[in-house]
């Protein structure tokens, strides 16, 4: 949430993806649009069936983007446990902070307020690490796998797709972060191990 508003909910529309990894996944590829123009609504519907309109008439190009039965039974099912998740992972992130915050090598994001100016669920945590490669490495070599962001390179970074832009901040951050583990088979003492090998690490 922003602002105490839904993600979402604001703007002409919404997306959200159902791709394994994200917080609500199916076991495949899968995404659904939100939106309250009707305008919008019609082309899209059109879109994700091949131009068909209700009556079953191709009326338009379009592309076969439905999510299928199984997937959407999957999803259906996951819904009813979502917000548990959500609690689990804000209480994994608080215990991040609380155990990484006086690492002065660290920039960690801001830890879950429930009555902040946003409201993050923490599909990942990811921070800012000084000798962030090093690191990885160590934290690998103990049992423990991170990720960096797109192996490190902003999308803008790809000259094959065209871009021509510089940005210094975008990627000065892309030399330093990094994802630590996050999701709801995680327990306490994972997370505990994680934060004593990180302090490890630095002293």
């Amino acid at each position: 949430k922003y602002k105490n508003t839904f993600a979402g909910t604001f703007g002409a529309f919404g997306t959200f993806s159902f791709y394994p990894a994200k917080l609500l996944g199916s076991f495949g590829d899968g995404g659904a649009l939100v939106t309250n123009d009707d305008e919008i609504a019609r082309k899209v519907r059109l879109l994700r069936d091949h131009g068909r309109d209700e009556r079953g008439e191709v009326i338009e190009w379009g592309f076969n983007s439905r999510l299928d039965n199984l997937q959407a039974a999957i999803l259906n099912k996951k819904l009813i446990n979502f917000p548990n998740e959500i609690v689990r992972r804000r209480e994994i992130a608080l215990k991040y902070h609380e155990g990484l915050n006086k690492i002065k090598e660290l920039s960690l994001p801001q830890p879950p307020k429930e009555n902040g100016y946003y409201y993050d669920v923490f599909q990942n945590y990811e921070l800012r690490a000084k000798k962030r490669n090093e690191l990885k490495v160590f934290l690998e070599s103990n049992g423990v796998k991170t990720i960096i962001q797109w192996a490190g390179s902003p999308v803008h970074s790809f000259k094959s797709l065209g871009f021509r832009e510089s940005l210094p901040k975008t990627e000065e951050f892309f030399k330093t972060c990094l994802m630590l583990p996050l999701n709801v088979t995680l327990r306490n003492k994972d997370i505990d191990y994680i934060i004593e090998k990180i302090m490890e690490f630095y002293q």
